[in-house]
């Protein structure tokens, strides 16, 4: 034979070999193509990603716990046969093992279904639907710890897990038992704790219960967030002035129901409860509250012709007589635009009473005057309202010092000497 091959050998020959190794590389890039569509596929359509990969286990078996979702009675046979085939293909599949978990709960096998959610659980803590049968489980059993240990499994692995847990657990923890577990997982300070109490404050259908959760947890070294206690205050404050109360007195100490709270504006800025001063921004009004080490003030302004409410606190006080008074500081108004203090009730919107606040002389000025908190009117309201002035400057000034309290002598007063503190 010669040593060089003929041209056109050597050209169909190399050109076809050429185009079986082009061949047998498309043909594992499908298959590597195909594969990787497959598992994307997997949560969004499993039976296009089985059928575009059917030797992958772990797609067969989220494809047969779709099966046996969406026909439940019907064909256990043929959703048993593609999990146990999915478990030969990929004995790590753990949807596989969870759907013949399921199985056997349907036909009444607990121990089997039992052995296999823990196996379930043993391969992955990322499965959500094991996490949720193992709760279900542990409820059944009374285990409470083991249900919230599945539930905090849950919500640190599980993005969005807290969108189907968050509203069982906050009914859950009405229960005394529930509470008491709930706060010890809490103490060790799960990521997912905060965002659980802020939900819980948002939507809780038992704000008494709730309340008693946070000063329960509070006791406990779990941090409960300013706004989270604040927005409680509030949902309180509608139905149950009595409870808002006394929950804002379990972290505000010093408070004194018969007082208005803050009189020299030192409190927290951020998210205040109705029971804290709220200053007020609208169009041509503005309010703040600058707050110091000791003492702060609140500072207010108005563009000309506009007025209305700047300041205001909510308050529960027993029926009686009160003084408000308090300090200003470079206040000008017109002489027919003095700004005023009213006390009103929530109830029915009447007034209470009005004091007006004058101008400031040589930069400083006090006002006083007296209010009456009939009966029926558990919960009022002091405000702050500047009147309209056709000044091109509007109305500018601070208050260093405003406080309500009991007139001596006053029903009020008498109430309040049992043991309020002076301010």
């Amino acid at each position: 034979m010669s040593r060089f091959a003929h041209p056109t050998r050597r050209l169909f020959g190399g050109g076809i070999k050429g185009l079986a190794l082009a061949l047998c590389a498309v043909g594992a890039g499908y298959a590597i193509v195909t594969q990787s569509l497959a598992v994307v596929l997997t949560e969004q359509a499993p039976e296009l990603a089985h059928q575009l990969a059917p030797g992958n286990g772990r797609v067969s078996g989220a494809w047969a716990r779709k099966m046996l979702e969406n026909d439940v009675a019907d064909n256990q046979g043929g959703v048993t046969q593609l999990a146990e085939r999915a478990l030969l293909q990929d004995a790590t599949a753990v949807a596989a093992v969870g759907t013949l978990g399921l199985v056997a709960q349907l036909n009444g096998n607990a121990a089997r279904a039992a052995r296999l959610f823990e196996y379930a659980a043993r391969l992955t803590r990322r499965d959500l639907p094991t996490e949720l049968w193992l709760i279900e489980d542990a409820v059944r059993q009374g285990n409470i710890p083991g249900a919230l240990r599945h539930y905090d499994i849950a919500l640190r692995t599980q993005p969005g897990a807290g969108e189907i847990l968050f509203p069982v657990l906050a009914t859950a923890s009405t229960d005394p038992a529930i509470a008491l577990s709930l706060t010890k997982t809490l103490q060790k300070k799960p990521l997912w704790s905060e965002s659980f109490i802020t939900y819980l404050a948002i939507n809780t259908k038992s704000p008494v219960q709730t309340a008693g959760l946070f000063q329960q947890l509070s006791a406990s070294g779990v941090p409960v967030a300013t706004t989270s206690r604040n927005i409680l205050v509030d949902r309180l404050l509608g139905a149950k002035p009595e409870a808002a109360w006394a929950f804002y007195r379990s972290f505000h100490p010093d408070a004194d129901r018969h007082r208005s709270n803050d009189p020299y504006f030192t409190g927290s800025a951020d998210s205040p409860s109705q029971l804290d001063w709220v200053s007020i921004n609208d169009e041509g009004l503005s309010g703040t509250i600058q707050r110091g080490a000791d003492r702060g003030l609140f500072a207010f302004s108005t563009a000309p012709t506009v007025g209305g409410v700047v300041l205001r606190q909510r308050l529960v006080l027993p029926p009686g007589s009160y003084r408000i008074e308090g300090e200003s500081i470079d206040l000008r108004p017109a002489a027919n635009a003095w700004p005023y203090w009213a006390l009103s009730c929530m109830a029915d919107g009447r007034e209470l009473g009005q004091v007006a606040v004058p101008p400031s002389e040589n930069g400083r000025g006090r006002f006083a005057g007296l209010v009456t908190v009939t009966n029926g009117c558990a919960v009022q309201q002091l405000a702050f309202t500047i009147r309209p002035s056709e000044s091109v400057e509007g109305v500018t000034g601070q208050l260093s010092y405003v406080a309500l309290r009991p007139v001596q002598g006053s029903n009020a007063a008498s109430a309040a000497s049992g043991g309020a503190r002076p301010k």
